[in-house]
């Protein structure tokens, strides 16, 4: 009798469980922090020419003439981290105090935009590949996949290579480790910045200028072996990496 009354509780209780999640929805599966952007997909139509020397040429002209026409663009600056930092040691420490402080140096980074970036000094040897497409509707498309970059820790934002000048890096470290409130003690020239998935889609008016479009990278980030002082905590950070995705998108 009592397995009988056991077997029947445990049928009556699996029906009330099963009727509390009918009636209250598990909740949705946790966002995942270290996501891509959400950018923009472009029908950039069919390609008319790839010879890089032309389509760089082009491109250029653009970026000027859009800075000469002063043309009203709309768009965003983002940048997020799209892995988690590790590295050797107590990293677990001294990311309960710097989590926090990179998290408001992403935030403030993140802002509206009104120009094309760069200054229209690409190079055809910095380009992978590269095309000026056209749709069936009449617009013009440039599309332009970059070359990576490394930077140590004093690269230069515009002039530096590959990524510097199609698009614009983060140039030195100086200003970042301001702005998080870094002292690097030692170490400064073990610091690696490397660009890769770079690119360049945009669309060209029939004048010869930007009218909207995405500029993008992402950039690795390691430290070999430096000290630092952040906050009021000395730590040794080695072999210390993470990684960003940045990107201005105009429309």
């Amino acid at each position: 009798m009592s397995a009988l009354i056991a077997k029947i509780v445990s049928i009556f209780t699996s029906v009330i469980m099963s009727i509390i999640s009918f009636i209250i929805p598990s909740a949705p599966p946790a966002e995942d922090p270290y996501a891509r952007l959400d950018l923009p997909e472009y029908s950039i139509g069919e390609c008319i020419t790839s010879d890089a020397e032309e389509v760089v040429s082009f491109y250029n002209d653009a970026v000027k003439k859009s800075r000469i026409y002063n043309t009203s663009l709309d768009g965003e600056q983002k940048i997020k981290l799209i892995s988690a930092i590790d590295g050797d040691g107590a990293i677990g420490t001294i990311l309960k105090v710097a989590e926090p402080i990179i998290d408001r140096a992403l935030d403030h980074n993140n802002y509206k935009v009104d120009y094309v970036p760069g200054k229209g000094n690409l190079l055809a040897s910095d380009v992978t590949s590269a095309g000026i497409y056209e749709t069936d509707d009449g617009k013009t498309y440039v599309a332009i996949y970059l070359r990576d970059q490394i930077d140590g820790p004093d690269g230069t934002q515009y002039y530096g290579g590959p990524v510097s000048r199609g698009i614009g890096t983060l140039g030195g470290i100086d200003h970042a480790l301001a702005e998080l409130g870094v002292t690097m003690r030692t170490g400064r020239e073990t610091i690696k910045l490397e660009y890769t998935n770079a690119y360049i889609i945009c669309e060209v008016s029939s004048s010869g200028h930007i009218v909207g479009g995405t500029w993008h990278y992402d950039v690795g980030v390691t430290v070999g072996n430096a000290q630092i002082k952040i906050s009021a905590i000395a730590a040794n950070l080695k072999n210390l990496t993470g990684k960003l995705e940045y990107a201005i998108v105009l429309d």
